[in-house]
């Protein structure tokens, strides 16, 4: 019984509310995919982490002295595992915050290093434009956020959809889309089966924006275009596989769409994702094709409200995956404890 415990929290309950988010990240409304999907994803990893403390305390009972009586699997269940299982959770959960740490550690740097380069920026408007032929754009969040695009993306988009290419970047502003990003990578760094949602709620937060956009701006089909040329665009710009610039001054980790680029603005390197959000960028969806998909879903109709529903689907299995943590949590001998220490 207790192994299938830790089982469903880490293992089965995460990869069925992954493979649910999959099959419902083009069905629901973008607000409501990231809203759910993070949520969830949250929820997944605070259920997995706490289950494997749970499981490795008959290990520090063991030390404590705690077991020195027998322990039946009624009496408390985990202590049924073999110890070696025991304190191969202990450090497993060890592992996972350790991890989340060194994760928002990472995505906070990446948040100031943007708010600095967004404070440090040209003039006092929203909207900075740099001489640069190559076609970019994205948003900074800050006090307050700019939108940073160059010469390139503006004469790409063309003079009468630029307001389109504005609207997607201030959703990503207004929304504070990077905090779901921040939140989807710790949660998969304290699980790593929520890898693939990550990918989930990159792709819906991209949704989100080119629906904030088009409601904005009140044209979908200048939107998709946009969204389809800042692709393009970006791929065609793209440095050559064969070229190695991983070491050249100026040229950061990859970012979205994994290609490396050099700093737009002299003297700085580009901050890690998630802290900058771009129009083009593929969203990296569940399937081939996400920006095709994204544009698709343009053209189309916005999606229904009365979908919103389905988004109960992935919050139910994180309710089970939290329920089974706190199952295995109310069983720990707590009497014992308090036992051994009045004694």
């Amino acid at each position: 019984m207790a192994v299938d415990q830790l089982l469903v929290s880490l293992v089965l309950a995460p990869a069925a509310g992954a493979v649910a988010c999959r099959i419902l990240v083009d069905l629901l409304p973008p607000k409501a995919a990231v809203l759910g999907f993070t949520a969830a994803a949250g929820l997944f990893a605070t259920a997995g982490t706490l289950s494997l403390f749970v499981f490795g305390m008959p290990a520090v009972a063991g030390i404590a002295g705690i077991l020195d009586e027998p322990v039946t699997a009624a009496s408390w269940p985990a202590a049924s595992l073999p110890r070696w299982l025991s304190w191969t959770c202990l450090l497993l959960g060890a592992v996972a915050v350790l991890s989340a740490m060194v994760t928002g550690r990472s995505q906070r740097g990446s948040v100031h290093a943007a708010r600095r380069e967004a404070s440090a920026l040209p003039g006092g408007t929203e909207i900075v434009v740099l001489p640069d032929g190559r076609a970019d754009a994205f948003a900074l969040p800050g006090l307050p956020g700019r939108i940073v695009v160059t010469e390139g993306m503006l004469t790409a988009v063309g003079a009468g959809r630029q307001q389109a290419l504005f609207a997607h970047e201030r959703a990503h502003l207004t929304g504070r889309h990077h905090l779901f990003a921040f939140a989807a990578r710790l949660a998969a760094a304290a699980l790593p089966t929520l890898r693939p949602m990550v990918t989930l709620v990159d792709y819906a937060i991209e949704r989100w924006a080119d629906e904030q956009a088009a409601e904005d701006v009140g044209d979908r089909h200048s939107v998709a275009h946009v969204v389809g040329t800042a692709a393009l665009a970006a791929t065609a710009q793209a440095v050559p596989a064969t070229e190695d610039v991983s070491d050249a001054p100026g040229h950061p980790a990859p970012g979205r769409g994994g290609r490396r680029r050099g700093p737009l603005l002299p003297g700085r390197t580009r901050a890690a994702r998630p802290a900058k959000l771009r129009a083009g960028a593929p969203g990296r969806g569940p399937r081939p094709g996400p920006v095709p998909r994204r544009v698709a879903a343009l053209l189309a109709a916005p999606q229904r409200r009365k979908r919103l529903m389905l988004v109960a689907l992935p919050a139910a299995l994180a309710a089970a995956s939290c329920g089974v943590a706190v199952e295995a949590l109310m069983d720990l001998p707590y009497r014992r404890v308090f036992d051994a220490g009045d004694s």
